[in-house]
């Protein structure tokens, strides 16, 4: 009898450590998870929990267990897609339909490098606009004293705009690229904080698009504290950030504070009835109206 039990006991051990394929991958999966979880495959997709880079989602173990991705959102996944940055179409293998894949390739390689020499000649320009936009908070916020005084008002930001699905063709994507850096460099988490704080308000931010594909790009653009403090406050539902009062209600309206560039150093406020344009000369912001 006890051999039996030996016996059941050494084949038990041996099944087990057959499935241990990754020693290594499974020795850090027992230091947050039970030997029973870290064998298991909770999404049936074949490959075991501590191997399985997506052990919730089904997918095929030449991706970890992951699904493919389609990072453009066109129904071509990735692995599939000859353009998979670029919203095509399937019967030209997720590329443009009208357009010339390695002539986009080109221009899109070209336009980056220009992106790339301005945001060097501009890496400090966040200095520049901190001198300025608590400033530009306070004098768009006076144009609208009587809502400020009003509970039913929050106040609402135009900020980082991002396409769901790309353009087609070879539009140059610089200019929208050029606005967010700018944007992003401008409002950050401290503006933020010190709007939410400081006039008691709810903070929107609309059309804030969190998802796994866009944000590793997010948060290089927007740096990783602000990315951070804004992703806790995202709403999937609508895409959009809620920055809560702590004491006001739930407005039924916002006040909205937009502004344009109309040089990185030449700022507009733009939803306003007398539009103000602050420049930087001399080491400091001057205004006047427009």
């Amino acid at each position: 009898m006890s051999k039996i039990i030996f016996f059941l006991v050494f084949a038990g051990t041996y099944v087990q450590a057959q499935n241990i394929e990754d020693k290594l991958a499974f020795k850090k999966c027992r230091k947050e998870f039970n030997k029973k979880i870290c064998l298991s495959d909770e999404d049936n997709d074949s490959l075991l929990f501590y191997l399985d880079k997506c052990p919730n989602e089904i997918g095929p173990v030449e991706n970890h267990g992951c699904p493919w991705p389609d990072t453009d959102k066109d129904g071509t996944l990735d692995k599939d897609d000859a353009c998979p940055t670029i919203f095509g179409v399937p019967e030209n293998n997720g590329c443009p339909p009208s357009t010339k894949q390695d002539d986009c390739e080109k221009f899109y390689k070209q336009q980056q490098i220009k992106y790339e020499q301005f945001q060097a000649e501009h890496q400090d320009i966040g200095k520049i606009y901190s001198l300025l936009n608590k400033r530009i908070l306070k004098d768009a916020l006076n144009l609208r004293k009587k809502d400020m005084l009003n509970n039913n008002f929050g106040i609402s930001f135009g900020y980082i705009q991002f396409s769901l699905v790309p353009d087609g063709g070879c539009d140059d994507p610089n200019p929208t690229k050029i606005k967010n850096y700018l944007i992003s460099k401008f409002w950050n988490k401290d503006i933020f904080e010190y709007a939410s704080k400081k006039y008691n308000k709810e903070i929107l931010i609309r059309r804030m698009y969190f998802d796994k594909y866009f944000n590793p790009e997010l948060e290089k653009l927007m740096g990783k504290d602000t990315f951070q403090y804004l992703l806790q406050y995202s709403n999937k539902n609508n895409n959009s950030i809620i920055i809560p009062s702590k004491t006001s209600k739930k407005p039924e309206n916002y006040i909205p504070i937009y502004i344009q560039f109309i040089t990185p150093y030449k700022i507009e406020i733009v939803n306003s009835a007398s539009p103000k344009i602050y420049e930087y000369k001399n080491g400091q912001w001057e205004s006047n109206k427009k």
